[in-house]
């Protein structure tokens, strides 16, 4: 993500399959680099996505699954 935000100047990432929420999420890490940094959490387990809308309440989550990925983009 340092490299990524910070030498590429990506600012806008997708994290398919997020998982449940830990320490030092994609976000926070990316928007230490670079604050104007965005994410959006897809994952496709009902219990990841109540967790992460929780957790993540500053953050946008989204049910989706990586073997459909035309949803997640529309």
């Amino acid at each position: 993500m340092r490299y990524l935000a910070g030498e590429c100047g990506i600012w806008q990432f997708l994290d398919i399959g997020t998982g449940l929420p830990t320490q030092e999420n994609v976000h926070q890490v990316a928007q230490r680099t670079d604050p104007r940094a965005r994410v959006v959490y897809v994952d496709n387990d009902p219990l990841v996505l109540v967790h992460a809308r929780a957790l993540l309440a500053d953050t946008h989550v989204m049910a989706g699954d990586l073997r459909e990925p035309w949803t997640i983009f529309e």
